[in-house]
């Protein structure tokens, strides 16, 4: 089977560059993607080939077409496109006269004979078509052989027809699979269709009438093809192009070989794994959540001890650090406290004297816009009613401020001073409960733009209403930010609890702190949510295969890489990430859509006996599973007759499995896969491009199934249904060679055909 490779380089955004033709494809091009089995991590896919460098590829050459952008970092894309002849017709252009083609019946049915110099005029169609003229025959027919076919793959065979006035309308027929709609109207060339699923190599490709009339009608372009749709007319060939890698291009080096006169780049290029790695660690979720909203200033208070915490908005913002609000006495103590618990960092927990003497923390804060818009929130937990939490002041006088805090039944409260007064010109508290209970609660309140009203929301939700509160059109004059409570014409109110996250941003609309409260609260969620979720924060496009109902906890993700916090979801979920090849998307693929992967390929008798290895050894063997949780149960899980055979085989982990039934189900499935695996396919190695299912193996990905009859003798089976873990490719003239990592598709049920399931095997398990 012909097949061509492909390589393009995006030196402009959204412009692909054909660099084939300067490819040394007879040195090879290199592919690897995937593990190694399914115990491993998925790594970086590379490519690697050589291109003859006329300094078109030198990096920093004006004389380039490239210049200036032969550059590392470009996107690259391999294709391989697959040319074949049309599947089955042979003479469907009927160039060559009618041959092929029968009418039935044979006694009485319609005549045919080529007619030239009438065509529907499509490119490659020629001058001439095939004549039928109907006799008045019933179930008259004309037909062709449509062969090498492969059993269970879907066809479209199509043809353009006219229909002379008064003829009666045709259709395509494959008799007992499927039929065609009938044409409509009269006097003009017209696309007709037929698509069917093949149930054996050759079946019967037929031309019919609707009644049994006289008439003319013409058929020419007639072809047969994979899928489901018919694709533009090909007189002798198709091409389909098939995705092998999409990543980026590490480096352009320039060698010199043959005293010089051969210049030489070898290029490698590493998929979009490598730009997950390069990412900086992820701090908490909690942070990354509230960073996602873009604040003006933002202090998680996380300092495990000091006098000062530091702003993490990437704003530059001063530090809050310590000061004596009023009187003496009291702390600010740093790292004692706990915070939402969620974010793996301390909290700061203030300890006042008094609700008259004590210390705060402050900073200065921008200016706000002229409409005097700002919004405010913070984590925080006390037990303390009646004290104020944040203020905003103007600092050259103590005359004009607004205090968040709550009121002497522990509600939210806002609290606007006008200039000389040493208690608020106004007051309103939000509709809440009790939140001076000791638990942790997140409130955020925001400045309605244009009005003297302010909008808040708590822990889960926004208030219903608004709070009215005059004079507050000093607004614009805030430039300084507290934390700890307040003072205000030398009357202070001093905070008495744990602080934590205080966020800041000088605008009037209150953001949607949803994922901020569910990041902070520690809510579990699916792991298709956590993997959607991480993809946003992070900023990359991802794709997710399957569906899932495992539930994922919190993640300690506070320094974590990026690809190792993606990695731990899909550890819980027993599922894979990898990135795609095809436009380099990050694919989370559940263990549902693993598990319920169909058969794609059939390989018989195709495999040689040095491209198929067998593997019987105690690598997968695992018979002694405990499983734990933050916050969870320790579960564990043993099959007693696998340890008494081949002695204790034992795994402990600890992930954020959202439940306890999450962790234990996963136990489960690891001991009844790892109790007494069978020999097992662990690499198929298949030159493609000899197969006539080289479009099947080139459409098989990371985690699609093959499978392998006919097995060589001396193997444990003589077929398996195999799941591919990763692969290596080399692609040279007239050569391509796929060597497929594999493993059972599941063990002990199914993938060794014709050998009892696990349960059939005695495989049991002990839960303690």
């Amino acid at each position: 089977m012909e097949f061509e490779p492909l390589i393009e380089i995006e030196f402009e955004p959204g412009t692909w560059t054909d660099i084939t033709p300067w490819v040394r494809v007879g040195e090879g091009i290199r592919i690897v993607r995937g593990r190694g089995d399914e115990q491993d991590q998925v790594q970086a896919g590379t490519l690697a080939f050589a291109l003859n460098n006329d300094g078109r590829f030198t990096p920093g050459n004006p004389a380039s077409p490239y210049y200036p952008n032969v550059r590392k970092g470009r996107p690259i894309r391999a294709s391989v496109e697959v040319v074949d002849s049309w599947l089955s017709i042979a003479n469907g252009s009927f160039e060559a006269g009618a041959a092929g083609w029968r009418s039935a019946p044979v006694s009485g049915g319609p005549n045919i004979y080529q007619q030239p110099s009438w065509s529907p005029g499509i490119a490659g169609g020629g001058t001439a078509s095939l004549r039928i003229d109907w006799s008045g025959a019933a179930n008259s027919f004309v037909s062709t052989d449509m062969t090498g076919l492969t059993p269970g793959r879907t066809y479209t065979a199509s043809a353009y027809v006219y229909v002379g006035a008064g003829s009666p309308a045709v259709r395509l027929t494959v008799p007992g699979l499927a039929s065609g709609p009938f044409t409509m109207g009269t006097g003009t060339w017209q696309r007709i269709t037929v698509t069917f699923t093949a149930t054996a190599t050759t079946h019967l490709l037929s031309v019919d009438d609707d009644t049994a009339a006289t008439g003319t009608a013409w058929v020419d372009c007639v072809q047969v093809e994979d899928g489901s749709t018919a694709t533009a007319y090909g007189p002798t060939r198709i091409t389909a192009r098939f995705s092998r890698f999409f990543g980026y291009v590490n480096e352009w080096p320039v060698t010199f070989e043959g005293g010089g006169r051969v210049v030489i780049s070898h290029i490698t290029a590493t998929d979009s794994f490598k730009r997950l790695g390069r990412l900086s660690p992820l701090r908490s979720l909690l942070e990354e959540e509230m960073l996602a909203l873009e604040p003006d200033g933002y202090w998680t208070l996380g300092e495990s001890s000091g006098s000062s915490a530091g702003d993490t908005s990437g704003k530059g913002r001063p530090p809050l650090t310590v000061y004596q609000v009023a009187g003496a006495g009291g702390s600010v103590n740093f790292g004692q406290g706990t915070g939402p618990g969620t974010d793996g960092l301390a909290a700061v927990v203030f300890n006042p004297a008094s609700a008259t003497e004590g210390k705060g923390l402050r900073a200065e804060v921008p200016l706000l816009p002229q409409t005097g818009e700002w919004v405010l929130a913070c984590w925080f937990t006390t037990s303390t009613p009646g004290r104020d939490l944040l203020q905003l002041r103007y600092t050259e006088y103590d005359v004009i401020s607004l205090a968040l805090g709550l009121n002497a039944s522990g509600q939210l409260r806002a609290r606007a001073y006008w200039y000389n007064s040493s208690s608020p010109d106004t007051s309103s508290s939000a509709m809440s409960g009790n939140l001076a209970n000791g638990l942790t609660h997140f409130i955020a309140v925001s400045r309605w733009p244009g009005q003297n009203a302010v909008w808040a929301w708590i822990d889960g939700g926004p208030t219903a209403n608004a709070f009215a509160l005059p004079n507050m059109e000093s607004a614009i004059f805030y430039n300084l930010l507290t934390a700890g409570g307040l003072t205000h014409n030398g009357t202070p109110n001093l905070y008495a609890g744990t602080l934590a996250h205080v966020w800041y941003a000088k605008r009037g609309t209150m953001p949607d702190w949803t994922n901020v409260w569910s990041a902070g609260n520690g809510s579990s969620e699916t792991t298709v949510q956590r993997f959607n979720r991480l993809c946003r924060l992070l900023g990359i496009d991802g794709l997710v295969l399957g569906d899932s109902s495992v539930q994922i906890g919190a993640q300690a993700t506070s320094g974590q890489p990026p690809i190792e916090v993606l990695r731990e979801v899909a550890d819980v979920e027993g599922g894979l990430i990898y990135a795609a090849r095809d436009d380099g998307r990050l694919v989370f693929e559940t263990r549902a859509s693993r598990t319920t992967q169909a058969v794609s390929v059939i390989l018989s008798g195709t495999i040689r006996e040095d491209a198929l290895r067998w593997s019987d050894d105690d690598q997968h063997l695992v018979n002694d599973v405990t499983h734990s949780r933050e916050g969870g149960a320790e579960q564990r899980v043993t099959d007693e007759a696998s340890i008494a055979e081949y002695g204790r085989y034992a795994v402990k982990k600890t992930l954020p499995w959202g439940t306890d039934s999450d962790a234990l189900e996963a136990a489960q499935r690891r001991v009844q896969t790892g109790a007494d695996p069978r020999p097992r396919i662990t690499s198929v190695r298949v030159v493609t491009n000899a197969i006539p299912e080289h479009a099947d193996m080139l459409g098989l990905d990371i985690s699609g199934v093959m499978q392998v009859n006919d097995l060589p003798p001396g193997s444990p089976a003589n077929a398996a249904a195999v799941r591919v873990e990763g692969y290596a490719e080399t692609i040279m003239f007239n050569h391509h060679e796929i060597t497929f990592n594999t493993s059972p598709v599941a063990f002990g049920v199914g993938w060794w055909l014709g050998v009892p399931g696990a349960s059939e095997l005695g495989v049991t398990t002990r839960i303690t």
